[in-house]
This record gives structure tokens, C-alpha cells and sequence, in this order.
């Protein structure tokens, strides 16, 4: 299962731990292995001169671990060549094809799969879905896609709704005083996390709850009722099966006004197997979720499982063979209005590892699984897509090459019909700059029916008509005034794209918080990258704008010293924003030391962490438009530091001596 959150292995470490240099390298290897250490297993194996069968199939399961798919592909092309060469070896060889983007080869492999094994469903699916393999790989103009700003180079995956916002699964810190590595990766452990939706963008991300998140994996989740039931993942960390492995639980939760109840174990829950990715009903009485329990199809299968008079939960239906193969299916999420489930899967004829799929449920049974194809698909792992009930935008997760992290989230806009039921797009609208037409990227439309969705990088969100004579619209987008106007919605033609535009003028009262940092540091904070990737968008918008960066640093240290360290933090951001593109012309930085501090934390003065940390920040000014507002941060490492900036407290562990570097 993606993110099949498996512990080590005790016995295996403390073997390893005893005997060290004295076990034959293939042991060795074995053991890293057996404890989900890849990459250490990878050092082991690939020392030995001649590795086995079983040994290479185990290095190719760890390349694909770790992503290396080009070494994964290269182990497998010889395991299908040697005499014990299984089914699930032929398979993963395809697999691999796939996500280095070689069809033509993994097409190749996968007839004579299906010469060799025509009964696997996965032969029975890519039999039927060859003939629109080539749309796949197309981009029909059904969906755009975009990154969301709050990804970076940690595990982002498994978004859901919750009353406006979304909670997700990630690997950022939690401010824990001691952080928790997973072996798989070396990441910490898996929170949930939730983002508030505003302006076009998500913004104020923080821990879901100490009462949840504890201390190993959690996520993702789903929510019914209105937001006061939950259903989320868990490592099942207090009781290891048989052999060791800790595997994947399900939850439940319930609000209670002020706080969310301790979790309630689902019935299936077992320490020999995995439950987990719950797609729940709005009224919780369903709930879909994936398992490898006995008695599936092989790998990872979907149920759904009704909810009784009682409370109590039924008894689990496999969603059949239809919809589940001998590989794995994942993360469901069913959209009640229309029947329709999403799932992830890598059993059925896709582009790549997993593959977002669909199937709606009509007269008792669910129509034939069809795949998005690009842009929602490609030749990586494609999973955990979610679509609000009008079937018109959502959030999917991908390790796609391009993203910023290993697992990010996407949100996507639909633009025309995916599937024989959706109905076509009618409504085009454009929202622009008054001032210069260009188009403005983030900006957030709220429709008559209080749905919302983002403008594209074109400035445009697509969507059916409302089923009213008359429609209001309003576009927020942050820099600018909000703007709205009535549709006339009366003469539409069938079949006709009614088309609109809004326009936003520059606010001269914007507001973008200051830029803070943590003591004698000058790095970027994930929070304030936020802060600076809407100035980014403005700026594009705009291309006559220019800004100034003034930056600051707290009392503590002398003078010379926090003069060449505030400039170094006006010099980082100036860098972050050319990152991103913009001209360096276009921007001024300056440091201003201790010389303009904002409270009252003199030198001598005893002030508290929080109140230093006001006066390390970088203030943004716009001639013209006005000046960024200051505003506390609340992230951040709060380090009491001393004076004499001696090298275990100052920068220079990471960036060496601070008078050695350079300047403008």
C-alpha cells in the first residue's frame, strides 16, 4: 500500500547490532531489508559479486522504493530473464517501464503478460483499455492542474475536506522537542495537518491535534457530519504481528463542541494485516477504505461497509473484480451526488506506478474503470484525488519529477466532461488586472451556489451554469480590491459557452505580513515562503512594480555584527523571488541591523524569545501601494541564543562564519 507504514524489525536490529562485520554480506543485506532501511540495503547488495535471484528481486524492490526506477528497470530486465522468474516479476518489470516513460517497451512486456496469464484481471483491463491508450497519454482539455504553495520538501499526500479547509498527511515538523525518523526514508513520521482556504490560497497551516497526532504515523483522514465525525489512519504501533511488521489501523473520532474524542479502533482493525484510507458518506454511514486482509484479490483491495441502526459496523463487500486486481488499489474517494468513485491503482492499464481511476455505480453495479490520463496521470505515482459535489475542482497527491517534495498536493480545475455523465462545461470566467489585462493566477471565485474555485494561470475557472435566471460572482485575489457582478443567466444558449470577465484593481491597503526568523539565521521559513510566493504572483501581474526589502535583526550581538547579518537576510529573500523569476533589477535590499527595533528589547533589556523574534524580520514595501503590515508569526524555533555568538549557537555550523561571507 503507498506509504505502507511499516516499523523495523527488532529482533533483526539487535542482530545486527550484535555481530556487525561477522554476517555474510547478503545477511547483512537481508536484514537492512527486512527493517525497510532501502538505502542501507542497497549499499549491502550491490557489494555482492553474485547475487541471487532472490537477492536482485529484493534490490529491485528497493530501488522502487527509493524512486531509482532506472535501477529498478535494470534489476528487473534480468530477474525476467532467469529461471525463476515469478508473475509479479514480469510485472513490476512493466511497471518500471512505465514510470521511465517507455510505453512502447512496457506495451511490449505487457502482451506477453496477457499470452501468459489472459485470466489476471490485470490482463482482463489492459486487453480492454488498449485501444485508448493513446488518449491517455493525451491531454484532452479536460482538467488543469497546479502545485499548491504550500508543498515543499516533505511528504505532502492525502488531502479531505473539512469544512472549507483541508486536513492532510504530511512529514513537516510538528515542534516536537524530539523528532522521530522513519526508516523507509529517513522522514519524520506522518501528522495530520490542516490548511485554511483564503484568498485563492491555503494559508495558516497547523497540527491537526495533540489529541491525534501522536507520536508514529497518522493519516490520512475523512470526515462526515458536517466535519464532527472523523475516520483516519494509524499505525497499529502497539501490538506488531507475527513476524514483527506494525501495519496500518483505522480510527474514528467524534467532535465534541470543543474537542475531538480519544479514537474508537474499527472492528477489523488486526495486527496481521493493513486497513486504512477511509473515504466516508456524508452522513457516515458508509465507509469505503483499502485493505490486503485475506480473502481479496491480491495486494491491496477496496471495500465499502454499511453502518448499522446500532452503530455498529456491518460486515465488509470487496468491491469486486471489476474495480479490484491482483495489483494494488488505494485511496477510494466516492462522490454521493453522482455516484462515482475515484480510486488509485496500479493493477489497472495505466501510465505509470499508481494511476487515478473512475467508476460510477448504476443499476446495482459499477461501470467499466476508466483512467483521467494526463495531466492528472503520468508516468509517476498518481493518488489520493478528492472532487467537490459539483464535480468541478479538487486535490489529487503525486511524486511527480517536477513537484517540490517527494509526495505533493495538487489541486486541479475541471474544464469539459471526464466521464458520460459529468455535464459540459458552459461557463468560461476570466478574471484580470484593470490596470494592464494581464491575467491574475490564485485569485479565489465564489459563486452563487457558495462554491469556489481558483483561477488558472490564464486567469480562467470553468464550470456548468447554475440552474438559476441569475448568478452573483466575486473574485478575491490577494493585492487587489474584490470584485463582483449578477450573470444574466436567462438567454443561454444549449450547448453555448457563455463567457465573462471580472476586474481587479490594485489595493492600496494590502496587507502581506513580514518576513521573521529564527536567531542568527537568515534561511527562508516554510511560513514566510508562503508570504512570499503571493508576492511573487503580484509582481508577475505586474510587471512595473518594484519592491524593497528592509531587514532587521534583534538587539542581541554588536552592532557590525547585526548589521552584515540583517543584510544578508534582505540579500536571502531578494534570492528567493529571483528564484522564482523576477528580475533582480526589480528589487532593492537592505539591512538595517538593530538600528530600528519595534518594541522595547534594547541592549539589557530582558525580553522573552517571542518578543526578539518580532524585531528578525524583513519588511516589504511597495511605492506606491504601501508597506508590508507587521504581524506576529507563530512558527518558528524560539532560541534564546547568547551575545557572543560562539559557533554551537550562531549560523556557522551551517553557513560557516558570518564575517566570511560576502555581501552586496
Amino acid at each position: 500500500m503507498k506509504t505502507k507504514l511499516i516499523t523495523t524489525t527488532l529482533l533483526l536490529l539487535v542482530f545486527l547490532q550484535a555481530y556487525g562485520e561477522k554476517l555474510p554480506k547478503e545477511i547483512k543485506a537481508d536484514a537492512y531489508y527486512n527493517t525497510f532501511s532501502f538505502q542501507k540495503a542497497i549499499d549491502k547488495y550491490t557489494q555482492i559479486e553474485s547475487l541471487g535471484t532472490e537477492g536482485q528481486r529484493r534490490l529491485a524492490d528497493c530501488y522502487r522504493k527509493v524512486h531509482n526506477y532506472l535501477k529498478a528497470e535494470e534489476m528487473y530486465a534480468k530477474i525476467v530473464q532467469s529461471p525463476g522468474v515469478t508473475k509479479e516479476d514480469l510485472f513490476n518489470y512493466i511497471l518500471a517501464l512505465r514510470q521511465n516513460g517507455k510505453y512502447t517497451e512496457a506495451n511490449k512486456q505487457m502482451d506477453e503478460f496477457v499470452r501468459s496469464y489472459p485470466g489476471d484481471q490485470r490482463s482482463i483491463s489492459y486487453k480492454v483499455s488498449k485501444k485508448d491508450f493513446e488518449k491517455m497519454l493525451t491531454n484532452q482539455g479536460c482538467f488543469t492542474v497546479r502545485n499548491l504553495s504550500f508543498n515543499g520538501p516533505q511528504v505532502d499526500f492525502g488531502p479531505a475536506y473539512f469544512n472549507g479547509n483541508i486536513v492532510f498527511a504530511s512529514s513537516r515538523s510538528n515542534n516536537r522537542l524530539t523528532k522521530r525518523l522513519y526508516n523507509w526514508d529517513d522522514n519524520p513520521y506522518l501528522n495530520l495537518f490542516v490548511a485554511k482556504f483564503d484568498s485563492g490560497q491555503f494559508v495558516q497551516l497547523k497540527s491537526f491535534g495533540k489529541k491525534l497526532n501522536k507520536k508514529w504515523h497518522e493519516g490520512p483522514a475523512s470526515f462526515s457530519n458536517k466535519g464532527r465525525f472523523m475516520a483516519f489512519t494509524r499505525d497499529n504501533y502497539n501490538n506488531r504481528s507475527k513476524d514483527g511488521s506494525v501495519n496500518l489501523q483505522l480510527y474514528f473520532s467524534t467532535f465534541g463542541g470543543e474537542k475531538w474524542s480519544a479514537p474508537i479502533s474499527f472492528k477489523l482493525n488486526s495486527p496481521e494485516y493493513s486497513i486504512g484510507h477511509p473515504s466516508l458518506t456524508e452522513d457516515g454511514k458508509t465507509l469505503y477504505f483499502a485493505s490486503d486482509m485475506p480473502g481479496g484479490f491480491g495486494g491491496v483491495d477496496l471495500y465499502r461497509i454499511q453502518r448499522l441502526p446500532s452503530g455498529e459496523w456491518g460486515e465488509p463487500e470487496n468491491l469486486g473484480k471489476g474495480i479490484n486486481t491482483e495489483g494494488d488499489e488505494m485511496f477510494p474517494f466516492y462522490h454521493e451526488s453522482d455516484q462515482t468513485l475515484f480510486f488509485s491503482s496500479n493493477g489497472h492499464a495505466g501510465l505509470g506506478g499508481l494511476d487515478i481511476f473512475t467508476t460510477r455505480f448504476e443499476k446495482g453495479r459499477w461501470s467499466k474503470v476508466k483512467n483521467l490520463g494526463v495531466p492528472v496521470n503520468g508516468k509517476d505515482d498518481d493518488f489520493a484525488l478528492i472532487i467537490d459535489p459539483q464535480l468541478k475542482s479538487g486535490y489529487f497527491s503525486s511524486n511527480r519529477q517536477e513537484g517540490k517534495g517527494d509526495d505533493d498536493i495538487y489541486s486541479f480545475a475541471v474544464l469539459k466532461p471526464f466521464n458520460e455523465k459529468f455535464k459540459a462545461e458552459s461557463l468560461r470566467l476570466y478574471v484580470l488586472n484593470k490596470q494592464n489585462g494581464h491575467p491574475i493566477q490564485n485569485a479565489a471565485v465564489t459563486f452563487c451556489d457558495n462554491t469556489h474555485q481558483t483561477t488558472a494561470d490564464n486567469g480562467l475557472v470553468s464550470r456548468g451554469v447554475p440552474e438559476t435566471e441569475s448568478c452573483a460572482v466575486k473574485a478575491e485575489a490577494f493585492g487587489y480590491s474584490a470584485s463582483g457582478k449578477n450573470l444574466d443567466l436567462r438567454n443561454e444558449e444549449e450547448k453555448a459557452v457563455l463567457t465573462d470577465t471580472l476586474w481587479l484593481e490594485l489595493d492600496r491597503k494590502f496587507v502581506l505580513h513580514n518576513i521573521n526568523y529564527d536567531f542568527d539565521k537568515w534561511d527562508i521559513l516554510p511560513e514566510s515562503a508562503v508570504e512570499l510566493d503571493k508576492l511573487v504572483v503580484l509582481m508577475n501581474t505586474n510587471p512595473e512594480i518594484k519592491v524593497e526589502l528592509g531587514s532587521h535583526t534583534d538587539s542581541r550581538g554588536s552592532a557590525e555584527y547585526n548589521h552584515k547579518l540583517s543584510q544578508l537576510r534582505a540579500e536571502s529573500v531578494k534570492k528567493y523571488l529571483v528564484s522564482k523569476g523576477l528580475d533582480e533589477k526589480r528589487i532593492k535590499a537592505i539591512g538595517y541591523g538593530e538600528s530600528q527595533l519595534l518594541n522595547r528589547c534594547a541592549d539589557g533589556v530582558d525580553c522573552t524569545p517571542e518578543e526578539h523574534r518580532e524585531n528578525r524580520r524583513t519588511e516589504v514595501f511597495i511605492p506606491g501601494l504601501g508597506k508590508g503590515e507587521n504581524v506576529k508569526q507563530q512558527k518558528g524555533d524560539y532560541s534564546d541564543g547568547t551575545q557572543n555568538h560562539k559557533k554551537e549557537y550562531s549560523s556557522k555550523k551551517v553557513h560557516g562564519s558570518i564575517f566570511d561571507m560576502k555581501v552586496k
